[in-house]
This record gives structure tokens, C-alpha cells and sequence, in this order.
């Protein structure tokens, strides 16, 4: 039986995969400014050389190379005003239906992020694309960051949950090459928490209480955990509860946001892809809203 998708969910999505027309009409709007600035261009610098420069040994070469620098350059300039004109739609989609609110330079600030230990610190934080909201009564929040300076840049999508009551300590999951690369010595007065076997060698576990964390971190999380790794293709993914919120960092290269360039078409699978990352944590959450230790 196919997976029923929540009705919240299920408007999202359609709201994102409706936007498919709509997009490709925008960029046959601007491809055709491109195609027509183009050849104007190319018409106009040819004539300009020809005039001023009759012999066309002489200039053929420039008559080539000067206009294709020129389509270039103005290629350039369409493709930046077309990528904030489909950025425009695709915000608005997402905050009619989800009831999302977008913040360009994101809401969750580097003073909330330290406490949790799933990132290596940084000199320089750079938060774009935030959306907050809710999904299911559980207050939600996505936003790319991106870490700039030693040890190395990192950068990717991150998730904050916020909880209804505070968890007693502190509960780490990561997996293992990132516990290797940034959190050798980061844990050294937490315990270790068993995880289901088949993820044994791909995670680690570090908590303050561990009995509360046993509860917290159970079979069906790890499963979705895992899964969101996985579907989103993060390079390692990491999370923390403590206190009144969860924390989850997935390090992958793609941003929260991506339009397809201008002389590609809209396809509905790179829109189902946008809404695929809200999904992933729609999930989480679900499977979390039957944990008896966690309450969101």
C-alpha cells in the first residue's frame, strides 16, 4: 500500500509541482530577451566593425569573438534576473500553501547552533534561505548555512524542531565520518548509546543520560535519520536534542533553493525535489509524535 501523504503535505506538494507551467513560461520569457539581445548584439558589433574597419581580413576574427563575449556577458545578466523572478514563485508557493514564512538571510543564529555540537566551529557562519513554520502542530524551521575558514568549509541544510517540554540531558547522533573529521574530542564526558545493528558501523551515539537517550533515539527515528541521509544525499548528517529543540544538520553541496538554469526546462522531478526536503522532516516529525520520551 502506497505511503498516505498528510493533507498538509499533500497541498504543499501540489502547490510545488503546479508551479512547473508556470516556471517554463517564465523562461521562455527570458531566453527569448537572451536570443533577441544576442543577435542584436551580434548585428550591431558587425556593423560597427565593418564600418570602421572595411577590410574583413582584418577583423573577422573580432567580428567572432567579440560578439560571443558580449552573448556571454549578457547571458549572465538574464540568468541572474531570471533565477530571482522563478525564486520569487517558488517562495511565494511554498508560504501560500505551507503557511511557512521566508527569511532571506535564515532565523537561526550561530549562538543557537554552538550548544549542540553537530557542527565544527568556524570564524565565519553565512545563513540564507530560512523558512519557518509548522508541520503537525511541531514548530519547524530549514535554512542553508554555509561554514567558511578552517578546518574546512562546511555547508548544507539545516533543520531546528522545537519541543513541547525539555529533554533531561543532552543526545547526540551522527554518523561516523563526521565523528571521526570534527568530534574526536568534542564528547570525551558523554556515553555511548546502542543503535539498531545494521547501523552500527555508521553511526555514533554520545549522551549525558543515557537511559533517556536509549528512548529517544529508537529503531523508527534512526530509520528516518538515516533515510533523510540518504534522500537528500548529504555527505553526513548529524542531531542533537537538548533542551527544548532538535537540531539536524545535513552537509551536502545542494542548496535548499535551486533553480534550474535558464536553457534547461523546468522538469517535474527537479520540483519534486524541492518538496522532497520539506517531506524528509514532515517524517521526522510524524515518527517522532509517537516517541513517549519526546514530545513535539
Amino acid at each position: 500500500m502506497a505511503e498516505q501523504i498528510p493533507s498538509t503535505a499533500k497541498a504543499l506538494r501540489d502547490q510545488i509541482l503546479g508551479l512547473r507551467g508556470e516556471l517554463n513560461r517564465l523562461r521562455l520569457h527570458y531566453l527569448g530577451i537572451f536570443l533577441g539581445g544576442a543577435l542584436g548584439l551580434s548585428i550591431a558589433v558587425t556593423a560597427a566593425l565593418f564600418v570602421f574597419y572595411p577590410y574583413m581580413d582584418a577583423i573577422f576574427p573580432l567580428a567572432v569573438t567579440l560578439p560571443l563575449l558580449l552573448s556571454f556577458a549578457l547571458f549572465r545578466v538574464v540568468q541572474n534576473f531570471y533565477d530571482k523572478a522563478a525564486r520569487r514563485h517558488v517562495i511565494e508557493a511554498l508560504t501560500l500553501t505551507s503557511g511557512f514564512s521566508y527569511h532571506p538571510e535564515g532565523t537561526i543564529g550561530r549562538d543557537a547552533i554552538i550548544p549542540h555540537t553537530i557542527l565544527p566551529i568556524h570564524k565565519e557562519a553565512v545563513m540564507k534561505d530560512g523558512f519557518d513554520g509548522s508541520y503537525n502542530g511541531a514548530p519547524l524551521t530549514l535554512q542553508n548555512i554555509r561554514l567558511e575558514g578552517p578546518p574546512v568549509p562546511v555547508g548544507g541544510l539545516l533543520a531546528r524542531i522545537k519541543l513541547k517540554r525539555p529533554v533531561d540531558g543532552h543526545s547526540v547522533v551522527m554518523t561516523s565520518n563526521a565523528a571521526r573529521a570534527f568530534f574526536s574530542d568534542k564528547f570525551a564526558d558523554y556515553g555511548k548509546v546502542g543503535v539498531p545493528s545494521k547501523y552500527d558501523r555508521q553511526l555514533e551515539t554520545f549522551a549525558t543520560e543515557r537511559a533517556e537517550a536509549r528512548l529517544i533515539l529508537d529503531g523508527p527515528f534512526v530509520e528516518r535519520f538515516m533515510e533523510a541521509g540518504t534522500v537528500l544525499k548529504a555527505r553526513w548528517i548529524a542531531a542533537s536534542f537538548q533542551k527544548t529543540e532538535i537540531m539536524i544538520f545535513l552537509d551536502r553541496s545542494a542548496p535548499l533553493l535551486r533553480i534550474p538554469p535558464l536553457w534547461s526546462p523546468v522538469k517535474g522531478d527537479a520540483l519534486l525535489t524541492l518538496y522532497t526536503q520539506f517531506e524528509t522532516f514532515f517524517k521526522l516529525i510524524d515518527v517522532l509524535k509517537h516517541n513517549g520520551q519526546v514530545s513535539v
